[in-house]
C-alpha cells in the first residue's frame, strides 16, 4: 500500500477531537481524548509489525531521519477492521489497567470514530462495514472479558486445589461451553483440554474463541483452574 494520502492518522484523529470536543462537555471528551491517547499508542507500538516490507523500509527511514512513528508517516487508510480488533480485543484488555465503564467508554468512541471517517471519506464503505460491525461486537465484549478475568481469578483464590496429577500452563481458546462447564484448545500445542470446572455465572458469561491465560491443574478427569490471567474477547496468537 503506497503512502500517498494528504493526512496523516495523527491528524486526522487531530480534526476528530477538534470537532468532539466543539460539541462535548469537558468530562465526556475527556474520554474521547483518553481514547485516542491509546489508539495512537497501540499504532505506533504494534501496526508496524503488520507492514509490508516496502512500508517497513518507510517507516525506519522516517524514524530514523525525523523521528516519526507510524500515526505520523501513514494515512487513514492504514486503520481498518485488524487494527480495531487488534486494539479492542486484545491491547486494551492486557495493555492499559481499565475500568469497565472506561471500557465501555471505548467502545463507544470508536464506534463514533469508524463513523466518522467514513462520513469524513476517510474509510471505504467496504472497510466500514467490517470495522464498523467489529467494533460494536467488542464493544459488548471487551467489558463482559474484563469481569470474566476478575470473576476467574476471584474464583481460583477462594477454590485452592490440594493437589493434582498434571499441569498446563498457556493461552486457551474456548471450544465449548456447558452450564458450569468449559472446554479449550491449547494455543501453544493444539490439545484439547477439558472438561474444566467453572462456576455457572461464569461459563454463562463466556463465548466461543475466546482467549484466556490459565494454569489448569487435573484433578481425577477433570482439570480446575489454579490461576487465571486475562481473557481477550477474540482469539489471541500473539
Amino acid at each position: 500500500m503506497q503512502n500517498t494520502v494528504e493526512k496523516t492518522i495523527g491528524e486526522v484523529f487531530q480534526e476528530f477531537l477538534v470537532e468532539q470536543r466543539a460539541r462535548l462537555s469537558p468530562k465526556i471528551y475527556s474520554g474521547y481524548e483518553k481514547t485516542i491517547f491509546y489508539f495512537k499508542k497501540y499504532l505506533n507500538g504494534q501496526a508496524p509489525a503488520y507492514l509490508n516490507e516496502e512500508d517497513e523500509g518507510l517507516l525506519a527511514k522516517l524514524y530514523e531521519k525525523e523521528d516519526k512513528e507510524y500515526c505520523e508517516v501513514f494515512g487513514p487508510a492504514y486503520i481498518g477492521s485488524s487494527e480495531m480488533q487488534g486494539f479492542l480485543g486484545h491491547f486494551m484488555i492486557g495493555s492499559v489497567v481499565a475500568s469497565k465503564a472506561f471500557l465501555k467508554t471505548v467502545g463507544t468512541v470508536m464506534a463514533k470514530l469508524v463513523k466518522w471517517m467514513y462520513e469524513k471519506g476517510y474509510m471505504g464503505y467496504g472497510e466500514y462495514k467490517v470495522t464498523s460491525d467489529i467494533v460494536k461486537r467488542l464493544k459488548v465484549d471487551m467489558p463482559v472479558a474484563e469481569e470474566i478475568s476478575d470473576l476467574m481469578c476471584l474464583y481460583a483464590v477462594s477454590n485452592p486445589v490440594a493437589s493434582c496429577t498434571e499441569v498446563l500452563d498457556d493461552f486457551f481458546f474456548i471450544t465449548g461451553i456447558e452450564p458450569g462447564k468449559l472446554w479449550f484448545k491449547s494455543r501453544q500445542t493444539g490439545e484439547k483440554v477439558g472438561l474444566v470446572i467453572v462456576p455457572e455465572y461464569i461459563s454463562s458469561m463466556c463465548k466461543p474463541g475466546w482467549t484466556i491465560c490459565l494454569l489448569l491443574g487435573k484433578n481425577g478427569k477433570v482439570w480446575k483452574i489454579l490461576e487465571s490471567g486475562n481473557m481477550y474477547p477474540c482469539l489471541v496468537f500473539v
